[in-house]
């Protein structure tokens, strides 16, 4: 029995709460013994609501239908013993006549629910209301004499896509059909006759955050319950079974390695690809796993996350040695489940192409766990955002342990007393993944870590040790540096050519690599950047005046010079990179990567990410400049 089965019984068996809302994975299938069943067939079968004489189900869409043709024909012979005396110019039975016709009606909905959900199989025996105890006798016979006392609900409903009737703003900007169906279900929730009629009702949608605040909250009568994405049990039981009705081919996967690389899919994804595959009589590779569930999460997310597969890891990163001895740390604490050692969060500081992205994706490459990118948070519509961020946490929650990379994250969560708000939308997003990011029991299971050139915009909420533990600064290399990424980048794409299955190769030795490294930097004389002259600029040393390329520029380099030795099927060698180098021209906004630098170091909470030498110095008075301007100020 799942955690929401079980506090739907004992809230209801309480006489606590009999209006549950049920949200987040309710469209999926629930495997019940070794059968499939949609959440209202699992309502009929299973749950408190299973007993029920009636269960009734109303959306927009189909209007008031019944678990089966069965218990309608036997609704409408009741209907009919409750208001006899009623009939319509056609000589039919005007309440049955009426539900024929108006079934579709939300209102007449509303009102046939409300006179079922206060019936009781007590009020066989009740004398004030001669005409409901006459009609569940005649009906019912002997079943009212065993069912009465027995505090088994006569009749229960389910209300499908509820965000469809009381969306998020329905006490203020939405129709008075929506609100009215917000007071409605309020009241139901809170009406004592209902309660002791011992009758349910069940509200089911994707999204809290898509319905009114209203039906939120407990203390209103209404019990929010969350069904999960599959958990790595649950995936298992689900392949298990459907590897009974579709045979496996010899090279399938087992259960528990599928259960494990499908991590963040729901069951009707699951089942959707097993049947696939299974009437094709095909295999499930893990590439077509991967593919699959790639494509479930960025549909099920709104686009909010991408999930990705890393190709290298500190192999890929040149320079930043005590950076990529941190990143051992971590994974080490991870494999070795020291989960109180793990960061909460690592926040990357310094200017574009300096290694934030490659930092990130190693971490995830070398403890060998999923890498997802999350994108922007907004979407135009009202309440898609928060839903779209709802289902995506949710998501990630499944997947762990993972990687959640936040790229540029200053676009998306700047200062909440900066941002123009009128809807109140920014500060709700903010406020619900800052509450999922300083959860520690998600400590060492989802890391999140984040890359900004800006941390002066950030919210200070975001920047806070339990959110991102630590901030990290990344420098322009230095010419030592700039080799050790040249010889990296080979390695990145030579790895990156065997993944599409084409050939990268490249004719250069040591020393050429060490000469075209030193090379990759301007100098900054007279306002303007020029080219570095070899004559006068003593290879191995380093001026002053001088601006390096950035890990990025150099890879933008090589790769430039690769097109050109492939246009006359020439392997790279050391007079493409010169020429590559002599036709690129300095970028425009280079020099303000020594700002960005600057905040680096200001934000950084740990001197190990400092070089010693001029950056540990740069970075030692622009702290005695901040402070002073602090106490200024003060």
């Amino acid at each position: 029995m799942k955690s929401w089965e079980k506090a739907i019984n004992y809230k209801w068996d309480s006489g606590a709460a009999h209006t549950f809302l049920l949200y987040l994975d309710v469209a999926s299938e629930i495997l019940n013994e070794k059968k499939f069943e949609t959440l209202p067939e699992h309502l009929v079968s299973s749950s408190a609501a299973s007993k029920s004489k009636f269960i009734a189900f109303y959306n927009r869409g189909s209007g008031i239908r019944f678990a089966n043709e069965t218990m309608e024909k036997e609704f409408l012979k009741f209907l009919r013993m409750l208001h006899p005396d009623s009939v319509d110019a056609a000589g039919r039975n005007a309440a049955e006549a009426l539900f024929q016709v108006q079934r579709h009606n939300l209102s007449y909905a509303f009102t046939l629910f409300n006179e079922m959900l206060r019936i009781s199989w007590d009020d066989a025996d009740n004398l004030e209301h001669k005409d409901l105890a006459n009609a569940l006798k005649k009906c019912f016979g002997d079943e009212t004499d065993k069912k009465a006392g027995s505090k088994e609900p006569f009749f229960s409903v389910v209300f499908e896509y509820i965000e469809t009737l009381v969306p998020p703003d329905s006490t203020t900007a939405s129709c008075q059909t929506d609100r009215d169906s917000l007071v409605m279900f309020l009241n139901w929730a809170r009406d004592r006759e209902i309660r002791e009629s011992r009758n349910l009702i069940f509200l089911t949608g994707e999204s809290l955050t898509m319905v009114s605040h209203q039906l939120r909250s407990e203390t209103n009568g209404i019990v929010p319950l969350k069904l999960h994405i599959s958990d790595l049990e649950d995936r298992e039981k689900t392949y298990t079974a459907l590897r009974e009705i579709y045979k496996p081919q010899e090279n399938d996967m087992q259960p528990d390695v599928f259960a494990s690389l499908s991590a963040g899919m729901s069951r009707n994804a699951i089942i959707s690809m097993v049947k696939e595959h299974g009437l094709k009589k095909m295999v499930i590779a893990p590439g077509i796993l991967f593919e699959k569930k790639k494509r479930y999460m960025e549909e099920q997310s709104g686009g909010l996350l991408e999930i990705m597969r890393p190709l290298w890891g500190i192999k890929a990163i040149g320079g930043l040695h005590e950076h990529k001895c941190f990143i051992n740390e971590v994974v080490n604490a991870m494999k070795g489940k020291s989960l109180m050692t793990v960061p909460m969060g690592i926040l990357l500081l310094g200017a574009p192409g300096t290694g934030k992205t490659v930092f990130a994706q190693a971490i995830a490459y070398e403890a060998g766990i999923p890498f997802v990118l999350m994108k922007n948070t907004r979407e135009m519509w009202v309440g898609q955002s928060e839903r779209n961020l709802d289902f995506s946490l949710e998501l990630i929650s499944a997947m762990a342990p993972v990687i959640v990379f936040a790229d540029e994250i200053d676009q998306d969560f700047q200062n909440r007393s900066t941002m123009f708000d009128n809807t109140g939308v920014n500060n709700r997003i903010q406020a619900q993944l800052f509450r999922f990011m300083s959860d520690t029991d998600l400590r060492g299971k989802v890391l999140w870590v984040a890359a900004t050139n800006r941390p002066d915009l950030l919210d200070d909420a975001l920047l806070r040790e339990g959110r991102f533990d630590d901030h990290i600064p990344f420098f322009p290399p230095s010419w030592t540096e700039r080799v050790e990424i040249l010889e990296a980048i080979l390695y990145k794409m030579k790895v990156q050519a065997n993944a599409i299955h084409e050939q990268f190769k490249w004719n250069l030795n040591k020393e050429t690599v060490k000469r075209f490294g030193w090379k990759t930097h301007w100098h900054f004389e007279n306002d303007r950047l020029k080219k570095c002259d070899p004559d006068t600029h003593l290879m191995g040393t380093e001026d002053e005046d001088e601006i390096p390329f950035t890990g990025a520029q150099i890879e933008s380099l090589i790769r430039k010079a690769n097109a050109k030795a492939s246009q006359s099927s020439e392997i790279l060698e050391e007079k493409h990179l010169q020429w590559a180098l002599e036709d690129t021209p300095p970028p425009i906004n280079i020099l303000s990567y020594r700002e960005m630098t600057n905040m680096a170091m200001l934000f950084c909470n740990s001197l190990r990410f400092i070089p010693e030498g001029k950056w540990r110095e740069r970075a030692a008075r622009l702290r005695t400049m901040a402070q002073t301007r602090t106490r200024t100020t003060i």
